[in-house]
């Protein structure tokens, strides 16, 4: 496909052709009233395909423990074995946040 203007390719991706990596080149390229046309097209997309709801998806860690023997000092959560806050849950304990999650 040899689509050159931003109007003609937005018609055309419209009706269902896949962009190339040299069309996609183009878009990000573009400059001035070319943007909003661009996020004009994209939004209307948008809206075609997922209408107006907004949905997210809640992502839950089920921590065992925070009983390190690394102590990298990379991160804020390890702890030693005898360090105030340290933890290692029983099943009991993993259940209860399984069902929080």
């Amino acid at each position: 496909m040899t689509t050159t203007t931003i109007p003609a390719l937005l018609s055309d991706v419209a009706g269902g052709h896949r962009l190339t990596g040299e069309e996609a080149a183009l878009l990000l390229k573009a400059t001035g009233r070319d943007v909003w046309t661009i996020t004009t097209a994209a939004d209307e997309m948008r809206e075609y395909r997922a209408g107006n709801t907004v949905t997210y998806v809640r992502n839950q860690n089920v921590h065992v423990t925070n009983i390190c023997k690394n102590l990298c000092g990379f991160c804020g959560f390890g702890r030693k074995k005898t360090d105030e806050g340290a933890y290692c849950h029983d099943k009991d304990g993993i259940q209860e946040q399984a069902r929080l999650a």
